[in-house]
């Protein structure tokens, strides 16, 4: 008899940014349940207060506020394909996790060939933007390249995907 392989967290990315799941995994969900049910997750390192908890599965993190999933967190998204193989997470890409970074300029018309709706958070911060997809909640954050030429004026079309984000309705932006 063989033993049985670990439980894997599955992320499509693309299934997540268009409606906000993860498996059966939901923002709310108690840790006890989670914790019956998900593969052992990275010991963070931080010391939070009782009931708060960082979970990571390679780059993905679930966050939680007394004792309740309050966010879903992911950033390094270059690692995150790097994930697939190794804690406990099997990774679905999509167009987001490739070897190069993706612009919103040529992220845009993906979203519209998959019919989100998207309202930009205040597009006045200098070097960051946040997208949000309204159908399913989650939030795009964008960053000026590293590579800009700082004499120039910033341009949000040239911004890079630098993470994603699904949080509680009570939970504040980050």
């Amino acid at each position: 008899m063989t033993a049985a392989s670990p439980p894997t967290i599955e992320l499509d990315v693309a299934t997540f940014l268009g409606t906000g799941t993860l498996g059966t995994i939901r923002i709310g969900d108690s840790m006890n349940l989670l914790r019956e049910t998900l593969p052992p997750a990275v010991d963070d390192g931080i010391d939070l207060p009782p009931g708060s908890a960082i979970w990571a599965y390679g780059t993905l993190e679930l966050h939680f506020v007394d004792d309740r999933l309050a966010l879903i967190w992911c950033d390094r998204l270059p690692d995150l394909r790097r994930s697939t193989t190794v804690d406990n997470i099997r990774v679905d890409p999509w167009i987001i996790c490739e070897d190069k970074s993706r612009t919103l300029a040529e992220m845009l018309p993906e979203f519209a060939h998959q019919g989100w709706t998207l309202r930009l958070a205040d597009p006045s911060h200098r070097y960051s933007l946040t997208v949000h997809i309204i159908d399913s909640g989650v939030e795009l954050h964008f960053e000026e390249s590293p590579t800009a030429n700082d004499d120039a004026p910033p341009s949000w079309p040239e911004f890079e995907l630098v993470a994603f984000a699904l949080r509680s309705p009570s939970e504040p932006p980050g």
